[in-house]
């Protein structure tokens, strides 16, 4: 299995498109883990609404900055 972790901050625009694209392109098992930093433009909701069992939400309210969200979600990952 494949992990990529995304993570997120103000992107509702993009995410979407983003995750639809990695499963269209990516053939292997996959799992994809979005770590988004409490953004006000709703990411998370966008996230949670394509319901895909694949995808992982993780929101962090008091916590934020780049690295910690990659190293936040490499924890969670189970692939490779």
């Amino acid at each position: 299995m494949i992990s990529i972790v995304l993570a997120t901050y103000n992107e509702r625009e993009n995410i979407e498109t983003t995750i639809k694209e990695l499963f269209k392109n990516i053939k292997n098992p996959l799992e994809v883990i979005v770590v988004d930093d409490n953004s006000p433009d709703n990411t998370a909701k966008v996230v949670q609404s394509l319901k895909n069992p694949h995808v992982k939400l993780i929101k962090r309210v008091n916590t934020r900055g780049l690295a910690t969200a990659f190293n936040r979600g490499i924890m969670e990952s189970r692939g490779d």
